[in-house]
């Protein structure tokens, strides 16, 4: 393969590269198995060729192939140019962002609904963890506002481990439009100083939940948005929450 073309997949570990050609990679045997099982489009699969593959991994291929999936196998060392991670799995995908409409899925909704949006999620490792919470929990769509680390960055994707493509996610989201959207919803913030208590709040069929950063909290642009803003007890006397221990908090209150 040439130096051009191995430059040409390479150039998606960036950002710019990402946004300017609406194209993203993602690794790892997990991650592309979910790709699989979503049906969703590979434009390149990249293969490390000294990799030696187990029955599962052969069965794998063996289905790409089925799919006239167009594999590209690089030796290690041309393969290393293009990975993003030091000890690589040896299978790098190639695929398209996945672009939603927020006014589309409120018209699919259901009467109980639960829609997440998160307001300057600055750590990619965070931002997977969320995903993989909102993907147990079955939520209906995420929202990622402006000010949030990107979706397809690599550590972010990797983090997902595949649950990216489960359910909506939106990103970059003009969180101050997009909420006023939600017409009989009832759009509440995870605060430590909340009005109200979250052991005792009645959550509605259909709801917001709206986690901000760690060290600055919700903006002070949605805080006239927000219908009741809720806290966890503190027992103990640590600051705060981690954004995706509080939103599992929220979660597992909003279903069991």
């Amino acid at each position: 393969m040439s130096i051009s073309k191995i430059k040409s997949i390479s150039k998606y570990s960036q950002k710019k590269f990402r946004k300017l050609e609406n194209h993203f990679l993602i690794e790892g045997w997990r991650s592309v198995e979910e790709l699989l099982l979503a049906k969703i489009e590979i434009e390149k699969l990249i293969l490390n060729s000294d990799l030696n593959l187990d029955l599962n991994k052969k069965t794998l291929l063996k289905k790409l192939k089925n799919i006239s999936c167009n594999i590209i196998e690089l030796p290690k060392k041309e393969f290393s140019k293009i990975t993003d991670t030091v000890n690589s799995q040896g299978i790098i995908a190639e695929i398209k962002k996945i672009n939603y409409d927020l006014e589309k899925i409120l018209s699919e909704q259901k009467s109980k609904s639960t829609i997440i949006a998160l307001d300057r999620i600055s750590d990619p490792g965070n931002l997977g963890t969320i995903i993989r919470i909102c993907d147990w929990f079955n939520v209906d769509a995420l929202l990622i506002g402006s000010g949030s680390v990107e979706l397809y960055n690599p550590k972010v994707i990797r983090s997902t481990v595949g649950s990216i493509f489960h359910f909506p996610i939106l990103e970059n989201v003009d969180l101050s439009l997009s909420l006023k959207k939600l017409k009989n919803y009832k759009i509440i913030s995870a605060d430590l100083n909340g009005t109200s208590s979250i052991d005792k709040y009645n959550f509605s069929e259909k709801i917001c939940i709206i986690i901000g950063s760690e060290a600055h909290g919700i903006s002070s642009n949605l805080k006239n948005l927000i219908t009741d803003s809720v806290s966890i007890p503190k027992f103990g006397k640590v600051e705060s929450l981690n954004a995706a221990v509080a939103l599992s908090i929220f979660l597992t209150k909003r279903f069991i």
